[in-house]
């Protein structure tokens, strides 16, 4: 990023050596964040209000800028009327994943703050487009998201229980419906959207079976945050898995 002007470092808890390693760049500046995490789309919007200029490049700490994306936006003439989307090229256990839905796939990142900015959102947070043109980019992002299944499960623990707050009392939930939910997605994620069905040992097997799991993750949070009741998903995940 030794292109930018100015890159905004917001840390919200991480436990790698961030202060210490930016400190080695003259354009960084690091931002800790005081109090509890107030969900993605919240600590997405304090982040923007940090940045000396208008014009946002936004990416996440397992997110990574292509040389071919940073010779793209260089030379670029930004409308303040328009957000620009970037495609993602997405890692699990450090493999493209060129199947079951996650490629390609596409996110918006480029924006200008006076006009627009990202929603409230605990999870699943995204720049607002409406009413704004929406042009999309040609080179790629890297997304380094999950390094092991262990890796993702812990994230899909952490991302339902900010579903679970963002929908108390407004999505109904109940064990069947978290088992469904999740089976759906499997056989959406890997017969319909992934490889050769008979190609078992294919690495898109591994991502279409997690990929049920966020389905029912969500929902099975949500039964005690909408009932105020212990249930434990653990014995589910286990059984899925």
């Amino acid at each position: 990023m030794k292109w930018c002007d100015e890159v905004i470092v917001f840390d919200t808890g991480s436990t790698a050596d961030t202060i210490e390693i930016t400190r080695r760049y003259a354009n960084v500046s690091v931002h800790e964040l005081s109090g509890p995490f107030p969900g993605f789309g919240q600590a997405h919007r304090r982040a923007v209000a940090l940045a000396r200029n208008d014009w946002i490049l936004f990416i996440d700490s397992d997110e990574v800028i292509t040389a071919d994306l940073a010779a793209e936006i260089g030379p670029l003439a930004p409308c303040p009327q328009t957000v620009y989307v970037i495609p993602f090229h997405n890692y699990f256990n450090g493999r493209l994943i060129t199947s079951c839905g996650w490629y390609p796939g596409r996110h918006e990142r480029l924006f200008n703050r006076r006009v627009t900015n990202f929603c409230t959102n605990e999870v699943h947070e995204r720049v607002q487009t409406e009413n704004l043109t929406v042009q999309v980019l040609c080179h790629p992002i890297r997304h380094y998201s999950y390094d092991s299944a262990d890796d993702f499960l812990r994230k899909m623990r952490a991302y339902s229980q900010l579903f679970a707050t963002q929908y108390v009392g407004r999505k109904s939930s109940s064990p069947g419906k978290a088992v469904r939910r999740s089976l759906w997605a499997f056989v959406k994620s890997y017969f319909a959207r992934g490889p050769n069905w008979r190609k078992w040992s294919h690495p898109g097997r591994s991502r279409s079976l997690l990929m049920g799991l966020p389905k029912g993750y969500p929902f099975s949070s949500t039964l005690p945050a909408n009932a105020r009741e212990d249930w434990s998903w653990c014995s589910l995940s286990r059984m899925l898995t």
